[in-house]
């Protein structure tokens, strides 16, 4: 596996506090001691890739209600063995909301968390992710294997939906990008 483009990205990405500083050391030792890193079948953990969508003028984010942990979350999922996370993110963008018309806000890392995973098995998900621009008009056609809804919600509503602090980081982030 190639881990140098990631490596790259992690190198020049600059964590927003503490909290994700630490998590951002722990993803560079990760992938820099894993040669495996990208492989789900990786049983400690593995390398994710994510979108936070947003519409064009940085007010609301797409989110899915994951089937498996019922809970609403930024599409995202398993790298595969690929190594160009920002094309993974991109991938599970459009297979889990049906979107055809996402553009990169910009090619480098938008914000990265390490959490635990419960199944198949516990594991950590070191998830890259990047933001991505969408019309929010365009229909959305959710994947219904992994997904029982998504939808745009406005960052007003968008605690009551999922109030972790990762969802708080992005949007704090996303709001400093409104002109």
């Amino acid at each position: 596996m190639h881990r140098k483009l990631l490596l790259s990205q992690l190198e020049n990405y600059s964590p927003e506090d503490a909290n994700e500083r630490k998590m951002h050391s722990h993803v560079v030792e990760f992938v820099s001691s894993t040669p495996t890193c990208f492989n789900r079948e990786h049983s400690e953990g593995h390398i994710t890739g994510s979108g936070w969508v947003t519409n064009k003028d940085f007010t609301k984010a797409l989110l899915i209600q994951h089937k498996l942990y019922k809970r609403w979350f930024q599409p995202g999922g398993h790298a595969d063995g690929e190594s160009d996370i920002l094309s993974v993110a991109r991938r599970e963008v459009i297979e889990e909301t049906g979107l055809k018309h996402i553009t990169p806000y910009t090619t480098e890392i938008f914000d990265i968390d390490v959490h635990e995973v419960s199944f198949p098995n516990l594991h950590l998900h070191y998830d890259i992710r990047f933001l991505f621009i969408a019309d929010e008009l365009e229909p959305i056609r959710f994947q219904e294997e992994e997904v029982d809804d998504a939808r745009w919600i406005s960052f007003e509503e968008i605690l009551h939906f999922n109030d972790e602090e990762s969802r708080k980081r992005m949007m704090r982030k996303t709001i400093s990008l409104q002109k």
